[in-house]
């Protein structure tokens, strides 16, 4: 009995009534469209500052990476260097001073009256060579090592400084004949044409 009073004053409201309510249903469904947007917009807005987060993290920890491969290689260098430094120091002093000290006692044996053989005239040709002839390795050793200075001496035997024949030093054509020009130069049978082919060869090799 009450729903159909209520119907009967529904009508007795005329068609305004309905034209209201149907705003009214009209709003309620729009504000409940706005609501759902700005939860979406909220959620969406999370998820992006979630992913900066994860992008700072990850520029980070890339940037912290990087640091530990450059320290890793600083110092992957420098045990290079010191071995490449030790290796210089050690094999080819110690081979020419051996060299130097077999020839000597070689030729001892010899005055003696013993026979050396072949293996003892060899011994002697080499001692002769480490003793008289360029060796740039070494001599650049020997100024790395700061036990010589005087660079223009070097540089008289071999036309370049010891910096220079390090820098070379992969280079066997410019070790050979830079210590063939200071053999010729220490024995002073060094003339005027090879020292100038010798040159030429050098300023090829600078800009190689």
């Amino acid at each position: 009995m009450s729903d159909f009073r209520a119907r009967l004053e529904t009508v007795s409201q005329g068609p305004e009534y309905y034209i209201s309510q149907q705003s009214l249903r009209a709003k309620d469904d729009l504000i409940e469209d706005l609501q759902g947007q700005i939860v979406k917009l909220n959620q969406e807005l999370k998820i992006i500052k979630l992913d900066k987060v994860l992008q700072r993290d990850e520029i980070y920890a890339l940037k912290a990476e990087a640091r530990s491969y450059q320290e890793e290689l600083g110092k992957s260098k420098i045990k290079a260097q010191d071995l490449e430094t030790k290796s210089l120091q050690e094999t080819p002093a110690n081979d020419i001073g051996k060299e130097v000290r077999i020839r000597y006692l070689e030729r001892h044996r010899q005055t003696m009256g013993k026979s050396i053989g072949k293996v003892g005239y060899d011994h002697i040709k080499s001692g002769d060579r480490a003793a008289h002839r360029g060796r740039p390795l070494v001599d650049t050793w020997l100024y790395q090592t700061r036990q010589m200075s005087d660079q223009n001496v070097y540089k008289d035997l071999y036309r370049i400084t010891p910096g220079e024949m390090w820098q070379w030093r992969d280079i066997p054509e410019v070790v050979e004949i830079s210590g063939f020009h200071a053999s010729l130069q220490g024995e002073y049978k060094l003339s005027n044409r090879f020292r100038a082919l010798f040159d030429q060869f050098l300023n090829a090799t600078a800009t190689y």
